[in-house]
Parts: C-alpha cells; structure tokens; sequence
C-alpha cells in the first residue's frame, strides 16, 4: 500500500488537553468506501460527525453531523446510501442510524429510526444493508435478543424479531 495523502491530526481529532498541554486523540469507529468517490470515517471527537474522504487525494471533504455517538458504516451501492449506526443512550427525540447520500454528502436526509425507546440502553449493535436484501436492513442492539427489520425506504424500523 501506499500513503496518498495525509491530514493534520488538528483537523481530524478532538483536543481533550489544556491550552498548556494540548491531546489530541482520534477513537476511529469504522471506515467505509463507496467505491467512487468518498471513504466515509466514523471518529469520536467530542461531537457526533461522519468524515468524508476524497478516495484519490485524501484531502477532508467534510464533516457532518449524524446521530448521537457514530460507530458503524455501511454503504448500500444499489441506493447510493452509507448508513450510520450510532451507539448512544436512547431518548425520545434521536435517530438511532442516519443515512447519507454516497452521491452527495453534504445533502440533508431525515430518519428517525428508533431501536428502542424508553429504556437506559445504548443503541450499539451491527447493522447490515446489501443491495441483494433491496429496501431491507437488519441490526441488533447489544445486550438485546431481537434482529430489527428496518424498512431502508421509509428509514423506520418494521418490526423486531425474536
């Protein structure tokens, strides 16, 4: 392999130091490439963002805000969509996942996927999407014994499976 490109760590991690003592620290979730264009890079940074890559140079294209605490990515070819899966305490008013446009990044889209409402629990789990699966995904939350069957067109969950 070989490096095309690098960034600052300034631009791509989160400070946890002091003006005197500077830390910087990247936690890197996931990385995923739509093949294209863009690789998109879940990071812990002190707020909820998705970075996106430009493939061939490397160069930040951006970083925009997703649900609380990204982990995993997926990337659906088929729908042009890369699905975030986001690991925070569930409340009543947070998406659970979000979705972007591999196509255009910067494009808002609206979801409200809810793994589960009214308990402690995070939302951490796997999720996957496949172009063989069509509008269908699947997730699952740790600590639960349920498979979420999540409608990738209406970006709700269809029901839990036991």
């Amino acid at each position: 392999s070989q490096e095309v490109s690098s960034i600052a760590p300034d631009q791509a991690c989160h400070d946890i130091g002091t003006p005197d003592e500077p830390n910087l620290r990247c936690y890197w979730a996931d990385a995923i490439s739509d093949g294209h264009k863009y690789v998109w890079a879940t990071v812990w940074r002190g707020h909820d963002v998705v970075d996106v890559f430009h493939m061939d140079t490397g160069k930040l294209i951006g970083s925009f805000g997703t649900c609380g605490a990204p982990r995993d990515l997926d990337y659906h070819p088929l729908r042009e969509e890369i699905w975030v899966h986001c690991s925070d305490f569930s409340d009543m008013e947070s998406s659970h996942m979000d979705v972007f446009s591999s196509a255009s990044p910067s494009a808002a889209a609206e979801t409200r996927v809810m793994l589960h409402n009214n308990t402690e629990a995070r939302s951490y789990g796997k999720l996957v999407v496949h172009d063989s699966l069509g509008d269908v995904a699947f997730s699952t939350v740790y600590g639960q014994s349920y498979i979420y069957r999540i409608n990738l067109a209406e970006k709700v969950v269809e029901k839990s499976i036991s």
